[in-house]
C-alpha cells in the first residue's frame, strides 16, 4: 500500500498535506477518487491496511523510537532561524521533520 501512495502522491510546499491521499479532502485522494471510494476499490484487499495495523505500528513506533533532547533543540532552533531570520520566511510543520 505505501509503494502504491508513494507512486500517486504529491506534497504541497506550505505542508499543509494538500495533494497527499493522508491530507487530502475527500475530492481528492489518490488515483483522483472522491466520496465514491474509487481509490480505494483500486488497490487490492490484501494491500490495505486495517486499523489495527496502523495501532500496532504506531504502538511500536512509540515503544522504539527516542528522540535525544539535543535532536529536539536543534530543530527547535533550526525552526526558528527558517521563520524569522530566513527570506523569504520558511514554514516547517512538524509532519515535514
Amino acid at each position: 500500500m505505501l509503494s502504491y501512495y508513494s507512486n500517486n502522491s504529491s506534497s504541497s510546499a506550505d505542508g499543509s498535506g494538500s495533494g497527499s491521499p493522508a491530507g487530502s479532502t475527500a475530492g481528492g485522494r489518490a488515483g483522483g477518487g472522491g466520496r465514491d471510494g474509487s481509490a480505494m476499490r483500486s488497490v487490492s484487499a490484501d494491500m490495505r491496511l486495517s486499523r489495527e495495523d496502523i495501532t500496532t505500528c504506531r504502538a511500536e513506533a512509540i515503544r522504539r523510537v527516542s528522540v535525544p533532547p539535543h535532536v529536539i533543540q536543534m530543530v527547535t532552533e533550526l525552526r526558528t532561524y527558517l521563520q524569522e531570520k530566513f527570506e523569504p520566511p520558511v514554514y516547517v510543520s512538524d509532519r515535514r521533520l
